[in-house]
């Protein structure tokens, strides 16, 4: 065990203090606090709060008044206007001076609300068009000398109450993409680490007087949990820092970046959890392989090659996360949930954007401990011979057979 504990020490301090790790934790921290704080950046750079709407009415139907509607709809700057300015109130919207023009015209059919807006804000719509129809309801019950009691009843709205099962997707987009990019960015950097690290040692003899000291068994333990300690580490650096910038209030919740919603309060205690877990499980799935074919090189000119096909399927398995965001119900999403290689980020994106049942979460995370175990058995089997092989082209079969 002291021998582990040597190699596992010795590995996480090496990595923790290199500049890649340093300057790369620095990066995404700064990074992370930009695209966080970006909503209160602009805010405050544009200085406007409130979004300036104005109204016109062209039937001479409603008495509208601007502080009725700032006191009625607040959040907003309003302005009621003359008929005849619409044309100059375009252009306004067009060179953004104004966000909005709502027009009563009269239809065939009747009367009608035109909106006019360089971006649509439906919130702003459903109450505008709330009041509006508050307003001609009143008017209707007034010229129709309508009892109190049956006006009353008329304006009344019919309360709801509403229970949402689906996860809204929007609102934890960015937090949900951020991790499935960190996982896929940590898993590939941190494995091709611990392959790099083993051909290194190899390549440069230091491997056959090591081994003299330590187990081979060990070592490869001692390296997977040194470098996975680190990337954890990183992992942990990063939440406390979104923690940190959402107490201090320096990320605004609700904001938005692009179209899509900034809003922590989302975030579950569960996300968080399943993230770290299903992100423990693969890193070990892949850093293990990755350790076992670092092993199989006498130089590190044959890493590239040799781990290829471990770092196509990271990058596919993006990809496939990627997909699952637009479509977390869907059969390759579904399939992908489950097939061991993939299931890290597949079933994390499901679980966070969608309802997943106890019982696919559970046979997801069995599948992944077994095969983390065969792994593992594979590469305890491997790394002993593998680091001990020099000269030889670096086939599989050649390693296994040496190995019986």
């Amino acid at each position: 065990m002291s021998q582990f504990i040597k190699v596992f020490k010795y590995t996480y301090i090496e990595n923790v203090k290199t500049k890649a790790f340093i300057l790369s934790t620095i990066l995404i921290l700064l990074l992370e606090g930009l695209v966080l704080s970006l909503p209160r950046i602009i805010e405050d750079i544009s200085g406007k709060d409130k979004s300036h709407i104005a109204v016109m009415d062209e039937t001479d139907q409603l008495v509208l008044n601007s502080d009725k509607l700032g006191s009625v709809m607040k959040g907003y700057s309003w302005k009621v206007v003359d008929k005849g300015e619409e044309s100059s109130l375009r252009k306004d919207v067009v060179k953004g001076d104004l966000d909005g023009l709502f027009i009563l015209r009269n239809g065939d059919s009747g009367s009608f609300i035109e909106y006019i807006a360089a971006y649509q804000d439906e919130t702003l719509i459903r109450m505008f068009q709330y009041y509006i129809q508050t307003i001609y309801t009143s008017n209707v019950i007034k010229e129709n000398s309508i009892n109190k009691d049956t006006a009353q009843a008329l304006l009344t709205q019919v309360p709801m109450k509403i229970t949402d099962l689906a996860k809204k997707q929007e609102d934890s987009f960015l937090f949900v993409y951020g991790m499935i990019f960190f996982m896929y960015i940590a898993i590939l950097g941190y494995g091709q680490a611990v392959a790099t690290a083993v051909a290194s040692e190899k390549s440069s003899r230091v491997m056959e007087i090591m081994i003299t000291k330590v187990k081979p068994i060990r070592m490869m333990f001692g390296k997977v949990l040194g470098v996975g300690s680190a990337s954890l580490s990183q992992l942990l650096l990063i939440i406390l820092s979104t923690v940190l910038m959402y107490k201090s209030g320096i990320v605004k919740s609700g904001g938005d970046i692009f179209g899509f919603k900034i809003n922590l309060d989302s975030v579950t205690t569960n996300q968080v959890v399943y993230f770290v877990l299903f992100f423990i499980l693969g890193y070990f799935v892949y850093a293990a392989l990755y350790a076992a074919f670092g092993a199989m090189v006498s130089r590190i000119e044959d890493l590239t090659n040799i781990t290829l096909p471990l770092s196509l399927t990271i990058i596919m398995s993006f990809l496939l996360a990627m997909y699952t965001l637009s479509s977390p119900n869907g059969i390759v999403s579904k399939v992908a949930s489950f097939i061991p290689f993939f299931s890290p980020v597949s079933m994390f994106t499901r679980i966070s954007i969608s309802t997943v049942s106890p019982l696919e979460i559970v046979l997801s995370v069995m599948i992944l401990v077994i095969t983390m175990i065969l792994v593992f058995l594979f590469a305890s089997k491997v790394y002993p011979t593998g680091v001990l092989l020099y000269g030889k082209k670096p086939k599989l079969k050649n390693v296994l057979k040496n190995s019986n």
